[in-house]
């Protein structure tokens, strides 16, 4: 044996030694855009919120395509619901934006109005903002999704809170 390696071993084995480096780095690639959100929050039952509506979760999400309208509802006229899910965006939504998205369900047994406080602490698009929302004419169930865009660059989310009051009566104070 004359320990020389031939020309054709060495191309597969530095081949194979690419094939090797672009599959690591794809792998890597994958891994990396991989998104969770964790935190940590007290979330108040509805012992003395509004009967018949509950929330059920925040999450951070992407903008819906197309994306939620405002709700059209005021203090004076809140918005009726339909049933199933209601989509309303609380600031300017962009499909395929970052938004944190909270999802409050209702039953038929909740009826009058109620106004929604939602306040998103952020370093970029961050605010508040007040829904006014009303129980159909006939009773119906469904959810409300609250979509906050936050917009496409990077952002540290402090806080989301949202809060629901009952109103007395078919408008809001």
């Amino acid at each position: 044996m004359s320990g020389k390696l031939g020309r054709r071993t060495v191309y597969l084995g530095t081949l194979a030694a690419i094939v090797s480096l672009v599959a690591g780095f794809a792998l890597a690639a994958i891994t990396i855009n991989v998104h969770n959100q964790g935190g940590q929050g007290d979330i108040t039952n509805n012992t003395a919120g509004v009967p018949g509506v509950t929330y059920k979760f925040t999450t951070i999400n992407l903008t819906a395509n197309p994306a939620p309208t405002s709700s059209t509802g005021t203090s004076a006229t809140p918005q009726k619901l339909v049933a199933g899910t209601n989509a309303f965006c609380l600031n300017v939504c962009i499909a395929g934006d970052i938004a944190e998205t909270s999802y409050l369900a209702f039953t038929t047994s909740w009826t009058g109005a109620m106004q929604i406080d939602v306040a998103v602490v952020a370093t970029t698009n961050g605010g508040t903002t007040s829904l006014y929302l009303a129980q159909a004419s006939t009773a119906v169930a469904g959810g409300i999704l609250l979509t906050w865009d936050l917009g496409t660059g990077a952002n540290t989310i402090t806080s989301v809170t949202v809060i629901e009051y009952g109103c007395s009566g078919a408008s809001c104070p």
